[in-house]
């Protein structure tokens, strides 16, 4: 399976992007226009594709040891960041999740540690503008919004994939899911911006997360980087098993003499 292909994620967006609260979390909307939008490629997407980047938005728990709405080696995260793509042969959302082919969705995990003393500085963008929306309803604007910061020094070239639903009604089966492994450590100071958000009742936003949904007979993958290991190339036993393994080849060569 080839990398996922960014493009534009590190390009500010020219025009400001909204932030609402719209009972349920906190999304951002951005801007479509060719000349300003991001965009995601290759992976398990279909060949050829490219999905535009829509919108983005997180799930949360009441307290820090849940909250995503993934679970990796049963371990549930403190929240989860879920950034929408369409693809781009469907010219609405709407339309597009009438398509097993029609979206795709990043899901980036935060994780609360009890000794983790500085900030995650990529969600600041996100943290500042939280106050303004606190109420359901109250929405504002992000000058400069960059998304590759939020994702820091993420490794993107691991993630889960799996064909799956949306986990919001109507919860259309059209999209592309990529769970990246590892997950971003954030402060406890961080996530309480996000507790402090109200729903359309007045009472505070937590627990917005789907239940966990059966496997069932779907299928999940996971990319994973070869890596070499520095110690395992230095060790004695590497060499020792190089020079068993020169002979055999010379022989072979000799052979074909």
């Amino acid at each position: 399976m080839p990398q996922l292909g960014f493009i534009h994620y590190d390009v500010p967006y020219m025009k400001a992007v909204r932030t609402e609260n719209n009972g349920h979390t906190a999304n951002i909307q951005l801007p479509t226009t060719r000349s300003d939008a991001a965009y995601i490629s290759g992976g398990p997407l279909p060949n050829g594709t490219t999905y535009i980047m829509e919108s983005l938005h997180f799930h949360w728990g009441s307290k820090n040891t849940h909250g995503s709405e993934h679970v990796l080696n049963s371990e549930r995260y403190s929240m989860e960041m879920h950034l929408l793509h369409r693809n781009t042969k469907y010219e609405t959302v709407e339309v597009a999740r009438n398509y097993e082919d029609g979206l795709a969705v990043l899901a980036v995990l935060y994780e609360v540690k009890a000794n983790a003393t500085t900030d995650f500085e990529g969600l600041n963008e996100v943290i500042n503008v939280l106050e303004s929306i606190s109420e359901f309803n109250r929405s504002t604007e992000i000058d400069d919004f960059l998304l590759s910061v939020l994702l820091g020094d993420l490794d993107t070239s691991e993630f889960y994939t799996y064909a799956g639903s949306l986990t919001t009604p109507p919860c259309s089966q059209a999209v592309t899911w990529l769970v990246f492994a590892q997950p971003i450590t954030i402060t406890s100071s961080q996530m309480t911006r996000f507790h402090k958000l109200q729903d359309d009742h007045g009472i505070a936003m937590e627990n917005n997360y789907r239940a966990l949904q059966a496997k069932g007979n779907r299928k999940v993958y996971l990319r994973k980087t070869r890596r070499v290991l520095e110690s395992t190339v230095q060790s004695p036993l590497y060499w020792e098993l190089l020079k068993k393994l020169k002979p055999q080849e010379d022989e072979a060569a000799d052979s074909r003499k």
